[in-house]
């Protein structure tokens, strides 16, 4: 008799959500977001290699660390509230004005959301013939983000 098949470990990511800080302890759900990428974390080293170096390898140090950008796409709504061109919060307004806000993603089946301050940095938009408004956004943290389980909101996980 052979073993049942190993269930597949891996997480659905279609749940996933970007969301941003609304000032005054919640959070609003970007509209419409297509793929998320990132943040991109790394550590900056610094080679130490000397003459005296174990073999004559490389030896490096690691330094500072970076968290990169958060890129997405949407499919884009110019009067949607958190893609606006004016207002208090959309993604072209806070581009323009240089605003920084604080973003979360909170991953599938709000298992834990990554929480960081940035600055949406590009913003691009396309429009092929056929198809629907999109653009390519950007966002450039500042500073470190923060790893957290997601804590329970109204008693649901979640906004």
């Amino acid at each position: 008799m052979s073993a049942p098949p190993v269930p597949l470990d891996a997480l659905n990511a279609v749940s996933t959500q970007l969301q941003v800080s609304d000032g005054a302890g919640g959070w609003v759900t970007i509209a419409k977001v297509l793929d998320i990428s990132g943040p991109g974390l790394t550590a900056n080293v610094e080679d130490v290699t000397a003459r005296d170096s174990p073999g004559g390898w490389t030896q490096k140090l690691p330094t500072t660390l970076e968290a990169g950008d958060v890129t997405f796409d949407i499919f884009w709504i110019p009067d949607e509230p958190t893609h606006a061109t004016t207002g208090e919060a959309g993604l072209v307004a806070d581009l323009v004005a240089r605003t920084k806000r604080t973003y979360r993603v909170v991953w599938p089946q709000e298992r834990e959301t990554w929480e960081f301050d940035a600055y949406v940095t590009g913003f691009v938009p396309s429009a092929p013939i056929q198809g629907a408004l999109r653009a390519s956004v950007t966002l450039s943290l500042d500073g470190a983000p923060a790893f957290a389980p997601l804590e329970e909101e109204n008693g649901n996980g979640g906004s």
